[in-house]
């Protein structure tokens, strides 16, 4: 499963992830079912990415995290696939 579905479906869950230094603090309302202790195991292995994909902004639209990509010119921006796969 790709780090950015994991991390839409933990958000869904109403966990909160925010970053604090080098640490990943992640905050939940009630204590997590079997299934998104499932997602937390997985996103464990992958700090670095996680770290990212907190750093990039959400989209203005859906809300779903963008995407550091370059435009055809060289110049950085953020996109989000998941409207890109719906225009």
């Amino acid at each position: 499963m790709d780090i950015r579905t994991l991390i839409d479906t933990a958000k869904i869950k109403g966990l909160t992830f925010r970053l604090e230094g080098k640490r990943i603090k992640v905050e939940a309302p009630v204590e997590p079912d079997a299934e998104t202790k499932a997602i937390l195991d997985m996103l464990r292995g992958h700090k670095d990415e996680l770290r990212q994909v907190l750093l990039a902004p959400p989209c203005w639209n859906c809300g779903a995290t963008m995407t550091p990509t370059h435009d055809i010119y060289g110049n950085s921006l953020f996109a989000c696939w998941s409207c890109a796969k719906s225009a």
